[in-house]
C-alpha cells in the first residue's frame, strides 16, 4: 500500500528546473533512499512531501489524499524530520529538547514518556539531564531521531542524517538504524548521496540525477538490472560495485566461486540466496 505518492512533480527555481516530472509510490513500512550527486534535487524531492516547498506542476499524496488540502501542521505531526547537523537547541537539555514536540502538539510529555523516547535509540535515560554539547556526534544524532519519534508519525524524513559524523561513528550507527525499535514499522525517506549507506539501509533506491528520476528499484535490480547507461555508469565508478567484482561468494561463506557481482546477476542461484549473499557483502565491506 503507497502510503506517499508523488505524481509528475514538478519544481523551478529562477527559471532552472529541479525536479523533472518525479512520479513515484512509497509503500507503507518501507526505507527509500533518495541516492545523487549533490545538486541532483534529493533535498527538494524530500521538502515536497511536508509540504516545505509545493510543486509547480504535479502533486504529492499522503495516504491518497493531495497534501495541499492538508493543514501543513496536521500534515508534519505524521512526518518526524532528522536533518544533517541534528539542529537540537544547545541551551536546552536532552529532555527539554525531547519535550518540545510533546508540548507543542498537547501531547503528554510525563517523565516516563520521554525515557521511554529515548530508550527506543538506545540511548540511557542518563544522559536526559546533559546538555546538546555534552553528547558525542552519534549520541546527538540518536537524540534527534528520538525528536522525530517524538509524536508517533508514521513517517521519518531524514535529509543526510550521518554525513556530519566521522567515519567510525556513522558506521557504527548505520548499524544501529537497522535494529533501532523506534523505527520498527515506520516508513523512511532518507537523502544520502553515500551510495554504500543506501544499498545497506534502503529497500528501495530513488536514483536521481539533475532533477530527474532515473530509477527506483531495489538496490540489487539497480546493480543487475540498471534501467539506463547512467544508472550503470553512477554505480561502475564506486568503489562499493569495483568490490563486488573481486569478492567472490566463497569468501563471505557460500559455496558459489562467483564474484558477488556475477552471483546477483545470475540465474542460478535463488532470491533468498542472493539477499543473503548481499547481506554478508554488506556486512564484510562495513
Amino acid at each position: 500500500m503507497a502510503i506517499i505518492q508523488l505524481e509528475n512533480v514538478q519544481k523551478s527555481f529562477e527559471q532552472k528546473p529541479v525536479l523533472r516530472r518525479i512520479s513515484m509510490d512509497i509503500h507503507e513500512g518501507e526505507t527509500v533512499a533518495l541516492l545523487g550527486k549533490s545538486g541532483s534535487g534529493k533535498t527538494t524531492l524530500l521538502k515536497h512531501l511536508n509540504a516545505l516547498l509545493k510543486p509547480d506542476d504535479g502533486r504529492v499524496c499522503f495516504q491518497g489524499t493531495p497534501i495541499d488540502t492538508l493543514k501543513p501542521h496536521i500534515l508534519r505531526r505524521q512526518m518526524g524530520y532528522v536533518i544533517q547537523d541534528v539542529g537540537l537547541l544547545p541551551h536546552l537539555s536532552i529532555e527539554e529538547n525531547l519535550t518540545m514536540p510533546l508540548r507543542i502538539t498537547g501531547r503528554s510529555a510525563s517523565q516516563d514518556t520521554i525515557i521511554e523516547l529515548i530508550e527506543l535509540v538506545g540511548l540511557h535515560e542518563k544522559y536526559l539531564n546533559r546538555m546538546p554539547h555534552e553528547l558525542s556526534g552519534g549520541q546527538q544524532q540518536r537524540v534527534g531521531i528520538a525528536r522525530a519519534l517524538a509524536t508517533n508519525p508514521q513517517v521519518i524524513l531524514m535529509d543526510e542524517p550521518f554525513s556530519a559524523l566521522d567515519n567510525i561513528t556513522r558506521i557504527q550507527l548505520q548499524d544501529d538504524f537497522l535494529n533501532l525499535k523506534g523505527l520498527a514499522a515506520k516508513t523512511i525517506i532518507m537523502v544520502t548521496h553515500d551510495v554504500f549507506e543506501a544499498f545497506k539501509l534502503a529497500d528501495r533506491i530513488a536514483l536521481l540525477h539533475d532533477g530527474e528520476l532515473m530509477q527506483f528499484d531495489t538496490p540489487i535490480n539497480l546493480l543487475t538490472k540498471p534501467a539506463s547507461n547512467h544508472v550503470a555508469d553512477f554505480l561502475k565508478n564506486d568503489h562499493l560495485l569495483l568490490k563486488m567484482h573481486q569478492i567472490t561468494c566463497h569468501q563471505l561463506g557460500h559455496h558459489s566461486t562467483k564474484t558477488v557481482f556475477h552471483a546477483l546477476e545470475s540465474d542460478e542461484l535463488k532470491s533468498t540466496e542472493k539477499l543473503a549473499i548481499m547481506q554478508a557483502f554488506l556486512n564484510f565491506h562495513s
